[in-house]
Order: structure tokens, then C-alpha cells, then sequence
């Protein structure tokens, strides 16, 4: 059997040439700056390179084999997941994510992702957490624009126009290599080396005709090493010179690696996620190359696709946005622009194209931004819908000039409640709409509402058009109008809540002249029976001993007796006034105390009437109640034995007394023929004992039925005594 030795030399040379091109290849991915990795249809990670590694903390060996969720934020891979759906159908993804470092790290990335022709699926991530918190910083304020220079990741250059430099960034200093009291005694030319100024002398001119020049170069480090940078130069407004520049060492690395490597670099450009292509800087802007991205953006086919003049086959709105296109791109020469066109197909793109220039060839990088777009449109009309909030809010609303008053804008509700127009409400101040009393008022406190940033509300009398008075409740709130300082001004009318709680004030005062009312007809009540008890009783007694003393000053026989009986009806009226006095003039609590006060009125009772009174005082100490307190206990129990004397028919009654820290606690029982608490009675003997009650923030409880007698409970606190007169 013979064997073919050049086909099996051929074979190996074949071998060898792929064995050199795969580590060509490995050795190119390992050393791209961009992390790079490739995983199956599964997400299991196939290969990974340095830049993926060192940017998440782990090692190659640590991530072959293991899943791509591993390093992905578990709650945004569960709301939003890899579609590898759609990159097996062909589309390729590029979104932002949030990733997970080995420390437990957020870190944001703009990902890439693209399925390759033998079946793998690349994904190129790009580091934007940086980006992110700059973009955060930016929006929240302008304080924070020094931080953010100092955060920067370029080194960022401010000089005069001899090129004296006056300010620079942390990271320019690192960049240089000297300090910043170094830097601010040199110049920019001492940053190059002379060689190179003398070859691409740096153009002022340019800075001057208001040119931002763009140029890669050599910085000289204070070691004297040269480090390649790219210098964005612009002359400011005040004639300063802003240069900002960009370590691009490691770019020119990569770009010297792509050259030594063609076919690598095109096989990576051919399957990028994102639309590649590159054209010859001349007349016809002959293409180069275009990349499959690039296809489905144009909606060409590679085979067809034009390649003089990509400018004259891209669709645009029209030929003034053509020429603008063409003249930002190419005349000023923009790195980056956005652009509407329309493919091949008929369907409107925006893209986002940036690019750059190597030799004579320009290589474009286009984004599809057509879904960012969308979200913007998307946020607008959110922004519309919030300012109809404002004009259909059912609360009336202005919006007025801070400075001079005046009234900027007011919703419908605000037209509909004043009277007026919208455009006559543009015409207006403060001072028109507000009532001429509360004028003085109302411009000192929008004053101090220039000064205070607070929704404090305050009530106004305010004018409608027709000259008709309201009442308002007005809530300001400092807002930014167009970019004029203004305030806006929300307004409850209360008038009909102003006009309400009038009637309830004049019903309340209605009601205490009720009470009074009711007080003096008692109190006439009681001068009432006052005057029976002398005329019925007293002034019997009176009559009786003068007509028994002027009988005995006539009939000597019967002098002694008359006269006995005189003495004896004297001291019976005597008897009946200390009783009737005793009733009406408050007791000497304070020198008897209140248990004797009380034993007092029991003992009264008893001369009149045969019942049984027990009288419990075992719990109580006297010496914790003040003397209003005992006066009030005194005139409930005084009102009650008149009411049980009168109404009740009693036989026995029992009054107990007892006391609980600041808790007073009177029990009055008896066994009479009692009554329906439900059913109105007259006289204001209970009217009396629960308006005594109320003064010490207490209560009563009456517990009585027909039959059963009754039982009067009554609950004070002595700590809130009012004075009782």
C-alpha cells in the first residue's frame, strides 16, 4: 500500500497554519481591552479572555464550563431574560446589563451579543458603570462638576493662549506623571516631544475659528516615556483652551495586533453585534467593508451592496438633512452623530454613528437606536400626561412669576372658579384676584415664601370676576417655570366650610343662652319655694306666737300657758330658718370637713323624715380632696337626699364614699318606688348633679326602674376640679 507523502506534508503544513492561527486568534482575544466571551446556545461559557477576567475577579478556569448567570443580576435576569430565542433566529442583542462581580459588585456593561455560523454565540461587553455614575452625577447637579472632572478617566488640560497651563484633572496628573503644582508651571508644548510638534505643529488657528481639533499623539511622561493619547481640543467661550486626553496605548496596541492579523480582525468585524463598515477617504468614498450588522441595518445584501458612494444610497427625509449629514460628517468631521434614514426595505432607522481613521480608510461604527428613540417619545407623552394632571386637577392652580407677581399659567378649574379667561388671567397679578384688606398681608407672606420652600397653607378672602368675595386655602410650592422662578399656587375654596362653622358658632351661643335661660328660671324656682317655705311655714309659726302673746297680755289666766307656747313656736321658727339656712349657704367644709358636712344633712333629714341612712366612708381619705372637690360631693349628695325626700317615697337609703388616688367615687341607693331614667322629667335636680360632675371631667350612671328605687353613681377626678360658683 502506497501513502501520498506530499498530501500528508501538505496536511500538516495545513495543521500547523491553524494551530498558529487559533493562537493568533486566542492570543488577539486574550489581549483585547473590551471583555470578550463566547458561550454556547445555553449560555455555558466556551472561551473568555483576560478583560472579562480581571473586570469580574475571577479566574479563566473559574468560569469555563459554568453558566453565563453566574456573573448576571439575578433580579434582572428574572424580570428581563437572555432572548436566545432571537439570537438563533438570527437577531443580534445589544442592551445594557447590570453584572455581578466576584465581590458581590454591581458593575453595568453594554453587551453585544451575536449568534456566530458555527452555532457559538459572541457577546463583547463594554464597561460602562463609570459611565453611568458620571451620567447620574451630571443630572443631579452642577456643584458636583469639579468631582466628576477629578473622576474622569482622561486626563483633562485647561490653558491660556500662550499655552500656560492653569488647571488640571487627577488623572491628567497620573497620566504625565507630574504633579498638579508641577503641571501649573508648564506649558503644553513642554507635554510632546519636540520631534513631534515640529512634524503636526499644534494648530491655534484652528482653536480660534472656533474648531474643536481632534489629533492622536505623544505625550512625554516625567520618566520619559512616551505614552500615545488622543487629544480633543477646543477653544472655550472665554478664550481658555480645554484639552482633554485619552490614554490610547493600549488602542494602538490592539490596532498594531489587528494589522498583524487581518483575517482575525475580519472575522470578528463580519460576526460584531453592532454594523461595521469602513470606506476610502477620497471622492467617491469607495467601501472597503461591511459587515453582516451592517446588512441588516442597510437592508442590502453584501453581495449587491453599493460600493461608491454610501452617501447616495442612504435615504434620508430629504436633501436638506442629506446635505446636514454630509456636511457634519464629512466637512466637520463629527465623531459621532444621529441620524434618521431609511433602509432598502422602506423602514425608518435611527442610528447612532461613530468613527475612526486608520491611514485612508474611515471605519464606521453604527448603533440601531431606534428603540431608544422610541423610549424618549415614549417619556414625552408621559410629560404630556402629567401636564394634564395640571390643568384638569379639580383643586383651582396658578402659577405666578416669583418677582413681579405675575400670573404665568392656571389650570381649567382656576378658569372655572374665578370667572375669568385664560387670556385675561395672562394680565393679572396677585394683587388683582386678592381682597383689598388682605393685600398688605398677602405680599409680605409671598415674600417670605421666596425664602421658605414649604407648602405652608394659609386662608385668604380672594375676588372673582364679578367682584364676588371668597374664601381660600392656599398651598404654595416653589417651582422652575421655562426657567423663571415661580410658585405655584394650589387653592381649596372653604368658603362654604367658613359660612358652616359661623352656624355652628351661632348655634352653640344660641344654646349657652338656652342653658342660662334655664339656670335663672332654677334659680327663680328656687326663690320661689324660698318664699313659700317663709310664708307657708315660718311665717305661720310667726303669726301664731303674736296672736298667742297678745292673748296673754289680755287673759291673765291663761298669761303662763300663751306664753310657753309662744317660747315654744319661737323656737320652732328658729328651728326652720337655721334648716332653710342651712340648705341655701355652702358649708363650712373647710372647718368641719366634709364627712361632718354630710352627717349634718343626714342628721336634717332624719328630723323630718323616719328612713334608715347608712353611711359607708371606710375607703374614703378626706385629706386627698381639695375643697372645691368636697363642696361639689356636698351639693350632689344635697341635691339627691331633696330629690329621694320629694319623689322617691323612701324607707332606707345608704351614701357611700370612697376614694381612689385623683378617682372619687358617690353611691346613693334607695328601696323607693324609683323611675325610667329614659323618660324627661321636670326639674334640673339631675341637670344640676351632671353638670357638677362634668366640671371634674366625670360622669354619672343612673340605675332605676319603676318600683326598684334607684341607684345614683357619680365618678370625679378631683386633679381636674374647675371652680364651681
Amino acid at each position: 500500500m502506497s501513502i501520498d507523502i506530499s498530501k500528508k506534508e501538505e496536511r500538516a503544513v495545513i495543521e500547523d497554519e491553524f494551530r498558529i492561527f487559533h493562537l493568533r486568534y486566542l492570543t488577539l482575544l486574550d489581549q483585547a481591552s473590551d471583555p470578550i466571551m463566547i458561550t454556547n446556545q445555553k449560555g455555558d461559557f466556551l472561551e473568555v479572555n483576560s478583560s472579562l477576567c480581571k473586570l469580574f475577579g475571577y479566574i479563566k478556569e473559574e468560569l469555563l464550563g459554568s453558566n453565563i448567570s453566574k456573573l448576571m443580576d439575578p433580579h434582572q435576569l428574572e424580570n428581563d431574560p437572555i432572548r436566545f430565542d432571537l439570537l438563533i433566529a438570527g437577531q443580534s442583542i445589544l442592551r445594557e446589563r447590570r453584572m455581578i462581580d466576584r465581590k458581590g459588585r454591581i458593575i453595568e456593561v453594554e453587551a453585544n451579543v451575536k449568534l456566530l455560523p458555527d452555532g457559538m454565540i459572541l457577546a463583547i461587553a463594554r464597561d460602562i458603570t463609570d459611565r453611568k455614575i458620571i451620567e447620574e452625577k451630571i443630572r443631579k447637579s452642577e456643584q458636583d462638576f469639579r468631582l466628576l472632572i477629578e473622576q474622569a478617566s482622561d486626563g483633562i488640560f485647561i490653558s491660556v493662549e500662550d499655552g500656560s497651563i492653569i488647571d488640571v484633572n487627577s488623572y491628567g496628573c497620573k497620566l504625565i506623571g507630574f504633579s498638579r503644582d508641577e503641571l501649573l508651571k508648564m506649558r503644553i508644548p513642554d507635554l510632546f516631544f519636540r520631534e513631534d510638534i515640529e512634524k503636526m505643529p499644534l494648530k491655534f488657528s484652528d482653536l480660534v475659528q472656533g474648531k474643536t481639533v481632534l489629533t492622536e499623539r505623544r505625550i512625554k511622561r516625567e520618566d520619559g516615556v512616551a505614552v500615545d493619547v488622543e487629544t480633543n481640543t477646543k477653544m472655550l467661550s472665554d478664550r481658555r483652551i480645554l484639552g482633554i486626553m485619552r490614554d490610547i496605548t493600549e488602542r494602538k496596541r490592539i490596532e498594531k495586533a489587528l494589522r498583524e492579523s487581518e483575517y482575525k480582525f475580519r472575522k470578528i468585524v463580519e460576526n460584531a453585534p453592532v454594523a461595521i463598515a469602513s470606506y476610502v477617504e477620497n471622492e467617491n468614498r469607495d467601501l472597503v467593508f461591511a459587515n453582516k450588522k451592517f446588512e441588516a441595518l442597510s437592508g442590502y445584501n453584501l453581495d449587491e451592496f453599493p460600493t461608491v458612494d454610501i452617501f447616495r444610497h442612504l435615504i434620508f427625509p430629504n436633501e436638506n438633512y442629506r446635505k446636514w449629514v454630509y456636511d457634519t460628517w464629512t466637512v466637520n468631521n463629527a465623531q459621532r452623530i444621529e441620524v434618521e434614514i431609511r433602509n432598502k426595505n422602506g423602514e425608518v432607522k435611527n442610528i447612532e454613528a461613530s468613527k475612526a481613521m486608520y491611514e485612508n480608510q474611515i471605519y464606521v461604527i453604527a448603533n440601531d437606536i431606534t428603540d431608544r428613540k422610541k423610549a424618549a417619545e415614549e417619556m414625552r407623552i408621559s410629560e404630556e400626561k402629567y401636564r394634564r394632571m395640571f390643568y384638569e386637577n379639580p383643586f383651582p392652580v396658578w402659577i405666578y412669576d416669583i418677582e413681579n407677581l405675575k400670573i404665568l399659567e392656571v389650570n381649567h378649574a382656576a378658569i372655572q372658579k374665578y370667572g375669568y379667561e385664560k387670556a385675561e388671567f395672562s394680565s393679572l397679578t396677585l394683587k388683582d384676584i386678592v381682597s383689598q384688606d388682605d393685600l398688605t398681608a398677602l405680599l409680605e407672606f409671598v415674600s417670605q415664601r421666596k425664602r421658605k420652600h414649604n407648602g405652608q397653607k394659609k386662608l385668604w378672602n380672594y375676588l372673582k370676576k364679578n367682584g364676588e368675595t371668597m374664601v381660600g386655602e392656599l398651598a404654595f410650592y416653589p417651582i422652575d417655570y421655562l426657567g423663571r422662578k415661580a410658585m405655584q399656587v394650589q387653592i381649596n375654596d372653604v368658603t362654604e366650610k367658613i359660612r358652616l362653622e359661623k352656624i355652628l358658632e351661632q348655634q352653640k351661643k344660641l344654646k349657652q343662652k338656652h342653658i342660662a335661660k334655664a339656670v335663672l328660671l332654677a334659680e327663680e324656682k328656687e326663690r320661689s319655694e324660698l318664699g313659700k317655705e317663709l310664708h307657708d311655714n315660718i311665717n305661720q309659726i310667726l303669726a301664731a306666737s303674736k296672736m298667742f302673746i297678745n292673748t296673754a297680755l289680755n287673759a291673765k289666766s291663761l298669761r303662763r300657758n300663751l306664753l310657753v307656747q309662744s317660747m315654744d313656736n319661737l323656737s320652732l321658727a328658729i328651728e326652720e330658718i337655721r334648716k332653710l339656712s342651712k340648705s341655701l349657704i355652702t358649708p363650712q367644709i373647710k372647718e368641719i370637713g366634709l364627712v361632718e358636712s354630710i352627717k349634718d344633712l343626714v342628721d336634717l333629714v332624719l328630723t323630718v323624715n323616719k328612713m334608715k341612712i347608712k353611711f359607708d366612708i371606710k375607703k374614703l381619705d378626706e385629706n386627698k380632696l381639695n375643697k372645691d372637690c368636697k363642696i361639689a360631693i356636698y351639693r350632689i349628695v344635697q341635691e339627691q337626699l331633696n330629690n329621694i325626700i320629694k319623689y322617691s317615697k323612701a324607707t332606707s337609703l345608704k351614701i357611700q364614699l370612697l376614694n381612689e388616688g385623683q378617682r372619687v367615687n358617690l353611691n346613693i341607693s334607695d328601696n323607693g318606688k324609683g323611675f325610667d331614667p329614659k323618660v324627661r322629667r321636670k326639674g334640673i335636680g339631675i341637670t344640676n348633679i351632671i353638670s357638677r360632675a362634668e366640671l371634674y371631667n366625670g360622669h354619672v350612671h343612673i340605675d332605676s326602674a319603676p318600683g326598684k328605687g334607684c341607684r345614683l353613681e357619680v365618678v370625679l377626678n378631683s386633679k381636674d376640679v374647675k371652680q364651681a360658683k
